[in-house]
């Protein structure tokens, strides 16, 4: 790809024909992060110039979750035992198990110190999927 020098100089993104296209505030997602391009002749202002919550999604689109065989074991363990877990979860809410009540039955029979904070099930359960927990 050859790139000519002389449209940096000018802030130009390219040229169609013989009509100069002028560069822009851009968002460009990479492999390894997202790129803000800011021209050199824009005076940018950061709360206004740019929609903080698309350039987020933009750059959570990139997330790729592992599956199968290249699962990591812990992965995989921390999987399975949030499934028991939900198990566990669904089984203690049909015999009416409410509240702290629910969290330390299922936490007991996970095989978990009593000690252990229940805000630790309900990240296992979350990770999931929200909708099982119903």
């Amino acid at each position: 790809m050859f790139i000519h020098l002389g449209w940096y100089k000018w802030v130009l993104y390219g040229m169609e024909w013989e009509r100069p296209l002028l560069l822009k505030l851009s968002v460009n997602v990479t492999p390894f992060g997202t790129m803000i391009l800011i021209p050199r002749y824009w005076s940018f202002d950061h709360k206004r110039d740019l929609k903080w919550k698309a350039v987020a999604r933009l750059h959570r689109s990139r997330d790729v979750h592992r599956q199968g065989v290249k699962l990591s074991a812990s992965q995989l363990a921390r999987y399975e035992d949030g499934m028991r877990a939900l198990r566990l979860w669904r089984q203690a809410r049909a015999t009416g198990l409410k509240g702290v009540a629910l969290t330390s039955w299922v936490m007991g029979k996970l095989g978990w110190d009593a000690r252990t904070d229940e805000r630790q099930l309900r990240r296992l359960l979350r990770e999931l999927k929200p909708r099982f927990l119903h």
